[in-house]
């Protein structure tokens, strides 16, 4: 049987006024962090002047089965994102509306269907960091039977440690990252005991997050890239978010040293049992035997291991270090959904075809 599902696009009232809303249908959601009010909140209490957030609700009769924070911008719309780039930078990941849990695929479908065949409908939908529903975005989950495409932007993996494996997480690790682990833990040693210091007021929080952010930078500029970290919006929603969260311990910010010697700092959002590697900041010695990425992760691994958490979530990026210390990953997607219209497939297949031109020429230089 077809559920009966209404939609309703309202400019926000209030950020109070959405809480009470947003919190409990949060507790019946498969939720993450970044669909969390802890990160939505601390987004709306800095949203840009001239970005006007838009409330999505979607009900089930007379029960609340969605929410989202959608804004509007050039004829397209978009979820818990600006469609602005320099407001953008926040690297948002596993994100979708809020849903109700076993309704997702109805939800979504509803909604992605409303945004774009109500009156003033938008272009197009855009939904970034997207991991729940990987499986079923494929042709058994048909959106074209409800006038819908959706186009992958852009796809990549995330890592994770399951931290509560039957097997030690020692033992699952290769052989030479052993290795690598336990040379550098000898070669940190010898500066003194090496230990996590977690942060216990916000004046410690303040003094980690900036040294962090320096060692972030200094990181980069050697890279010669910038980093959207290190934006003034992006430093304004962090430290918002950390002042706000921090002393509900849903935010973790941790100093490792070897004596007085400075290894690095973390950056941890800490949601239902998984703890979120937001960002990092090492100091890196001249020496290439001290591996203080890999030494920081893996106790903190241990450190919450230890302390009853399911998951470390190393979040999306191909590197080297995630893929040495994770014990599983899963699949990102940037999503975009738009009309199943005939203009809209020709337009389609016009962007890949670009897409596919930029990333051969791209190759070749």
């Amino acid at each position: 049987m077809k559920l009966s599902i209404r939609c309703e696009l309202k400019p926000l009232q209030g950020v109070d006024v959405l809480e009470a809303v947003w919190c409990q249908l949060e507790r019946d959601s498969n939720v993450s962090y970044f669909q969390s009010w802890a990160w939505i909140s601390s987004w709306l209490l800095v949203m840009p002047d001239g970005v006007s957030p838009l409330i999505l609700t979607v009900t089930c009769g007379e029960n609340l089965v969605g929410l989202g924070v959608v804004v509007q911008n050039n004829g397209n719309a978009y979820l818990h994102e600006t469609g602005v780039e320099a407001f953008d930078a926040l690297c948002v990941e596993h994100n979708m509306l809020l849903v109700k849990r076993g309704l997702e695929k109805e939800v979504v479908t509803a909604a992605a269907h409303f945004l774009l065949h109500k009156d003033n409908a938008c272009k197009e939908f855009y939904v970034s960091g997207v991991s729940q529903l990987c499986e079923k975005l494929t042709p058994s989950f048909d959106f074209q039977g409800e006038g819908l495409l959706v186009d992958v932007l852009n796809h990549g993996p995330y890592y994770v440690v399951d931290l509560v494996a039957a097997i030690p997480y020692e033992q699952q690790l290769s052989r030479n990252t052993r290795y690598q682990i336990n040379r550098s833990l000898r070669k940190y040693s010898l500066f003194g005991a090496i230990k996590l210091t977690f942060s216990q007021d916000l004046l410690e929080a303040e003094l980690f997050f900036k040294r962090m952010v320096v060692l972030h930078r200094l990181y980069w500029a050697k890279k010669g890239k910038k980093s959207g970290f290190l934006s003034d919006f992006s430093q304004k929603f962090h430290w918002n978010m950390v002042t706000k969260q921090h002393h509900a311990g849903r935010v973790n910010l941790v100093k490792i040293t070897a004596g007085d010697h400075e290894i690095g700092y973390l950056y941890l959002l800490i949601k239902k049992g998984t703890v979120s590697v937001y960002q990092t900041g090492f100091h890196y010695e001249p020496c290439g035997q001290f591996k203080p990425g890999l030494v920081s992760h893996y106790l903190a691994i241990l450190h919450y291991q230890a302390k009853g958490y399911k998951q470390y979530d190393l979040l999306a990026g191909e590197s080297q270090y995630k893929n040495s210390l994770a014990t599983g990953q899963g699949h990102m997607f940037w999503l975009v959904f738009s009309k199943n219209q005939f203009f809209s497939r020709i337009g389609r297949c016009v962007k890949a075809i670009f897409r596919r031109v930029t990333e051969r020429s791209t190759s070749v230089k």
